[in-house]
């Protein structure tokens, strides 16, 4: 096990420690106003790495300089509105215990790369209800929403389609939505291509090059994959939610970091639902039983649910009316986000390889969503 997985900001966007070895970039820091340069070394001996997970979700291996920014104490200030103040120390991973709050980063948003929102919404779309084995026939995105909202995502699909760049078009040319009972789908070989470098054919687990496309490919395919998968929770007296279920655990760590990117905390909840027959629509109108796999969830809730609405939003209209409804009304708006997670593990890890890495001044950054620096 190595950290070259660990994802760095960069003012570049986010990349992975292994694909800094020997490259000159300046990091994203938690201070606007610095200008860090991050050094990155590969080293192919027996290394000490700190695994640390959190009780939220976030989670990163980390060598033996690199420190974690820790809440010592907090008091609430007096008067209405307050607020709270919070004594903190940075200690090393190997002194974090079970139940220690630490920060997560609370991220300027900026636009990167060149990509797409729209080429990544498609992308969205077919790893939540769509399908991908080349092999065996081509991508397929598919919608199930009333006849109206349906036509439009159609509609929209096929827009984006067309704009695909020839270089990524495959000779088998799109001929048009199929529409079966209460869906309708829309294949092509124009999708193929796409997806390729994106997503693993026939699982759809997602590849690295999500996590380090543009930024607006990135809200894409956010929202194409709530689009699907997604939905809006809660009420405004006890609480609303924007939740994400998925079969794969790994997919909602992605996403987890994704939307962090854009100064949206979520919680991941293993095991929500455990696997077991259910009934689900059959595509002709009926419910038959079918077998899922155990569920995991992912939650926006307090203010994120404003800052996703804002940054993310839906294209499926009824999802996105229901969300701006309920954020719209109330007396006074949700509870703010405190960017904190407590630890729920620490665990030491003696790995054959790793890449240590250094920062000018000692400054912090972020890696895999936290607050941390290298001394």
């Amino acid at each position: 096990m190595s950290n070259g997985s660990t994802w760095i900001q960069t003012v570049d966007g986010p990349v992975r420690l292994s694909d800094l070895e020997g490259r000159a970039t300046s990091l994203a820091g938690i201070n606007p106003s610095t200008n860090q340069r991050i050094s990155v070394r590969y080293q192919a001996t027996c290394t000490r790495l700190y695994s640390v997970r959190t009780d939220r979700g976030f989670s990163v291996l980390v060598p033996h300089n690199v420190q974690f920014l820790r809440q010592v104490s907090r008091k609430r200030l007096g008067g209405v509105g307050g607020g709270e103040c919070a004594e903190t120390k940075w200690v090393p991973a190997s002194r974090l215990n079970d139940g220690d709050v630490v920060y997560l980063d609370r991220q300027v948003v900026t636009k990167w790369g060149r990509e797409k929102m729209g080429h990544g919404w498609l992308v969205g779309e077919i790893v939540g209800d769509g399908g991908f084995n080349p092999d065996k026939y081509p991508t397929y995105l598919r919608f199930w929403d009333e006849i109206e909202i349906r036509e439009r995502l159609v509609s929209t699909a096929i827009a984006i389609i067309s704009s695909i760049p020839k270089a990524y078009r495959a000779p088998i040319p799109f001929r048009g939505p199929a529409v079966r009972g209460k869906s309708t789908t829309v294949a092509c070989r124009s999708l193929d291509s796409l997806a390729i470098r994106y997503i693993e054919p026939k699982t759809k687990n997602l590849l690295p090059a999500i996590e380090s496309a543009g930024s607006d490919f990135q809200r894409g395919f956010i929202r194409g994959l709530f689009d699907t998968d997604g939905s809006v929770q809660g009420q405004r007296e006890h609480g609303i939610s924007v939740r994400l279920a998925q079969s794969s655990l790994d997919r909602l760590y992605v996403v987890q970091r994704i939307l962090s990117r854009f100064s949206i905390i979520s919680t991941v909840y293993p095991n929500r639902r455990m696997a077991n027959f259910r009934k689900l629509p059959d595509g002709h109108g009926k419910r038959r039983d079918y077998y899922c796999n155990t569920e995991h969830e992912l939650v926006i809730s307090r203010d994120n649910a404003i800052r996703y609405a804002e940054e993310i939003g839906f294209s499926d209209s009824t999802k996105f009316a229901k969300l701006t409804s309920l954020l719209s009304g109330g007396a006074r708006g949700p509870y703010q986000e405190k960017f904190t997670a407590r630890v729920q593990s620490v665990s030491p890890i003696d790995a054959d390889d790793s890449f240590e890495y250094s920062v000018s001044d000692c400054c912090p950054f972020n890696a895999n969503g936290l607050i941390v620096r290298s001394v």
